[in-house]
């Protein structure tokens, strides 16, 4: 398999800098700062792409699942809530909660 590629840059000090992430080859590019990743400022931060690509992966794996099953999902939405945690030498990420609907016909819960 290719590797895959994730970048960002960082100018400025922590809190008065700001910064882009990009995903692939400039795919995906979106700014962040302090105020994104630990306020409240609107915007993205690197937490939010860690939760993007777990809902992908969650969103592709039931997806097969539910083929392997006889099922062809007609649309599969996924949510990953990271709990960004400070800490005495710096944060974490403690939790993901997870929650997946799928739109599958011929199906019971």
């Amino acid at each position: 398999m290719p590797s895959k590629i994730g970048s960002a840059e960082w100018e400025g000090t922590l809190e008065e800098g700001h910064g882009t992430l990009r995903v692939g080859s400039n795919v995906c590019e979106a700014p962040y700062t302090y105020g994104t990743r630990f306020g409240q400022e609107s915007g993205t931060g690197p937490e939010e792409l860690i939760g993007a690509a777990h809902a992908a992966c969650v969103a592709m794996a039931l997806a097969h699942r539910l083929e392997e099953a006889g099922y062809t999902p007609q649309g599969i939405r996924t949510i990953a809530k990271i709990d960004l945690h400070a800490e005495e030498n710096g944060h974490s990420i403690r939790r993901v909660a997870l929650q997946a609907e799928a739109d599958v016909q011929d199906i019971s819960e």
